[in-house]
């Protein structure tokens, strides 16, 4: 990741995370969230038990179209929010293990949590 002293504006590249938004770590991040989620549906499943058997047969009934749409809209947005998340942790254990010494050029300490440098999302 790329940091920028606030003070005087001089940049230096540490770390291991992609300094600009990238695709590949975006998709790694929804499966990591994706597969999160996954974790957390199984084990709210175990949780309630198992399924009660019906005593008479009983006809489905549809549910109606909104129900799709609703479940669509939340799983993404549970999948979006969930990379989000996760970079920010990945981001925060970074910089906690790479924290930039006192800038060469200012001997100032304030340094940016990350600069993309005006490139990327």
């Amino acid at each position: 990741m790329r940091y920028r002293c606030l003070t005087c504006d001089h940049q230096e590249d540490r770390g291991v995370l992609p300094s600009a938004s990238c695709g590949m770590y975006g998709c790694g991040l929804c499966c990591l969230s994706l597969g999160g989620l996954w974790l957390v549906a199984i084990g709210l499943r175990a949780a309630a038990g198992p399924k009660p058997e019906p005593v008479a047969p009983v006809e489905p009934v549809a549910d109606p179209w909104w129900v799709g749409v609703l479940g669509v809209g939340l799983m993404l947005g549970f999948v979006v929010v969930g990379a989000v998340a996760i970079d920010l942790l990945l981001s925060w254990v970074e910089y906690l293990v790479v924290r930039p010494p006192p800038c060469p050029a200012s001997g100032g300490r304030p340094w940016s949590a990350r600069d993309t440098n005006r490139v990327g999302v």
